[in-house]
């Protein structure tokens, strides 16, 4: 047993701290590729990453749902959505996790 108090969650912490970001899209029309692009790579700069709901929907190794539409895919009126940096190099700093909220708009 051990009575001392657990330490709050580090926001830079790659383990414990999480980044959070609400978006707004069409999921009828956006496609998982134009969300790993365009929201992902180009606003937040991720290399190689993975993208999961309640199931691994892209990563290095699985492109085969990038064209297809996000409602496809399951996501509804309002779908939680984990980014998670996978790039290994050493010049690169890892990054927490990215859990987006994805509104259908």
């Amino acid at each position: 047993m051990n009575s001392t108090a657990l330490e709050p969650p580090t926001p830079d912490c790659q383990v414990c701290g999480v980044a959070r970001l609400a978006l707004e899209a069409n999921i009828d029309c956006a496609t998982l590729g134009e969300f790993v692009e365009n929201v992902v790579r180009s606003c937040f700069k991720y290399g190689d990453l993975s993208v999961l709901t309640s199931q691994m929907l892209y990563d290095a190794d699985f492109e085969d749902n990038l064209e297809m539409p996000l409602r496809e895919l399951g996501f509804e009126d309002e779908t939680f959505v984990t980014i998670i940096d996978d790039d290994d190099s050493d010049d690169v700093e890892p990054r927490v996790n990215l859990v987006v909220a994805v509104t259908h708009k």
